[in-house]
């Protein structure tokens, strides 16, 4: 008993307390974004983020004439943002003043931290103020 005691300590000890072999642990990323990642997984990726997106645009579809009518409006704008500019700007540099246009009063007040518009809405009274600051 105490020889097969002394022969199962023995052998412990030679199964547990010999050497261990390992090599470092050498991160590879996978992303091609990074620096050391696999250019050839970029498309792969980009599926799969695509594949798992929740998310959906949401599209509304106008009809010509709604379509027609922003582009109208949008036209008009620049019009009088072009022309209010050109006033502002003109040859004689910055001009502060009020300025009427397409229902809208255009109050430009310079000061000392830039540029302050205040535009008013003359059909519903509404108000926006916009500050350009100075560089």
């Amino acid at each position: 008993m105490k020889v097969e005691k002394l022969l199962s300590i023995v052998v412990t000890c030679l199964f547990l307390g010999g050497t261990s072999l390992a090599s470092e642990l050498v991160h590879t990323p996978i992303n091609p974004s990074f620096v050391g990642g696999n250019v050839f997984n970029g498309s792969y990726l980009l599926n799969s983020a695509a594949m798992q997106n929740d998310h959906k645009e949401k599209t509304t579809q106008q009809t010509p004439l709604e379509q027609f009518k922003e582009s109208l409006q949008r036209n008009l704008l620049y019009a009088v943002t072009s022309k209010l500019t050109q006033e502002m700007y003109g040859e004689g540099g910055f001009a502060p003043g009020h300025y009427s246009y397409a229902g809208m009063n255009v109050d430009v007040i310079g000061g000392t931290d830039g540029v302050t518009i205040t535009i008013v809405d003359t059909a519903n009274g509404g108000t926006t103020t916009v500050t350009v600051p100075n560089f």
